[in-house]
């Protein structure tokens, strides 16, 4: 989550790349992560709306995250990066 805000789609190839990485393959794994996430958010819903009542998001970070990531699922994706070191 600290990432959230700084992580562009294709940031992660080319900080890879400045650690002297090759990056092999990116698969996107997204469509198999929504079943869970979906659940997360159901979940999440309740303890996340009490929470921001009280002025207390901070106390229900998981429970934000949840909730929010579903709602904005164009913003995000989950990818699986193969990369070797660089020689």
């Amino acid at each position: 989550m600290p990432a959230w805000h700084r992580l562009n789609h294709g940031d992660l190839e080319g900080l890879l790349e400045s650690a002297l990485f090759k990056v092999e393959s990116v698969d996107d794994v997204t469509a198999h992560m929504l079943p869970m996430l979906r659940m997360f958010a159901i979940l999440g819903r309740a303890p996340y709306a009490l929470m921001r009542r009280l002025g207390k998001t901070e106390k229900a970070v998981n429970a934000m995250s949840g909730v929010e990531m579903w709602k904005h699922q164009e913003a995000w994706r989950y990818n699986i990066y193969t990369a070797t070191r660089k020689a």
